[in-house]
């Protein structure tokens, strides 16, 4: 599977994203690993600075800035 894209609006304290099919998911820990993703079942859904840190998705356009924000 390609890398999800997270676009700036994406990024919020307590976002996930599933690995699978991409959903954004609220209620996670930035340090989420494996959670079950409330759109596809699989247990996929990482925290999303664990997710950047891991390589396991792309920024898109300006999330890079909204990232630095959340700090």
């Amino acid at each position: 599977m390609a890398k999800v894209t997270v676009e700036a609006g994406d990024i919020e304290y307590g976002n996930g994203v599933c690995t699978k099919c991409g959903h954004i998911q609220d209620g996670c820990e930035p340090d989420a690993r494996k959670y079950e993703c409330e759109e596809c079942g699989e247990a996929a859904v990482y925290g999303l600075e664990e997710a950047i840190l891991m390589g396991l998705v792309e920024l898109g356009d300006g999330a890079e800035d909204e990232l630095m924000n959340l700090m």
